[in-house]
């Protein structure tokens, strides 16, 4: 198990009408995740056509058999993305699993060190899509808990603790400073407060 402490909980006040999301703030150690990426856009990340793809491109082969000689818990999946231009909408799209120390790496992987941060966390809604979860999460409960999105840590996941057809968590790292001006327009458009 990956090193991670809670250490504050938020959650919608009563009146807050459908806003079921729940929130956790996490100190998160350093961690590594060996996998296989894609390139895609913003736009087309969590859409049903291009999940579906990106996760074909990884359950084809032998890919899951050759992570999971590697892994440290095979059956938990990590989906990290992280932007690829700037300001732009190209990300790149990694799925696979944690692993410690430096395996030999898979015909074709990649291993994506992702630093110590403190991060937002919810459990995504089975009924929604990623881009839809990604939306509520980001923009109506990011701005409700005081924090924001940290700018300067580059790569936002997800983590599927038993899998694709468990439960799916939604991690975004969060600074309690307001961004700069600077900060937000590097990013795209719809990333921005």
């Amino acid at each position: 198990m990956l090193p991670y402490a809670r250490f504050e909980r938020w959650e919608p006040p009563a009146h807050a009408k459908g806003n079921e999301v729940r929130i956790e703030i996490v100190k998160r150690a350093a961690f590594r995740v060996c996998g296989y990426a894609v390139t895609t856009s913003l736009t087309q990340y969590g859409h049903a056509p291009a999940q579906k793809e990106l996760f074909e491109n990884y359950f084809r082969d032998e890919r899951p058999a050759n992570i999971a000689a590697v892994a440290d818990n095979p059956a938990e999946l990590y989906g990290l993305a992280w932007l690829v231009t700037r300001p732009g909408d190209r990300i790149q799209y990694l799925l696979g699993s944690a692993v410690t120390g430096n395996p030999p790496l898979p015909a074709g992987a990649i291993i994506k060190e992702v630093a110590p941060a403190t991060y937002a966390m919810t459990r995504l809604d089975p009924e929604m899509s990623l881009q839809q979860g990604w939306m509520e999460f980001f923009y109506i409960a990011g701005g409700q808990i005081g924090y924001s999105p940290d700018y300067h840590h580059d790569v936002w996941f997800e983590r599927l603790p038993t899998g694709v057809h468990g439960p799916t968590e939604l991690w975004m790292a969060v600074t309690n400073s307001v961004p700069s001006w600077a900060d937000q327009q590097s990013l795209p458009e719809y990333f921005r407060f």
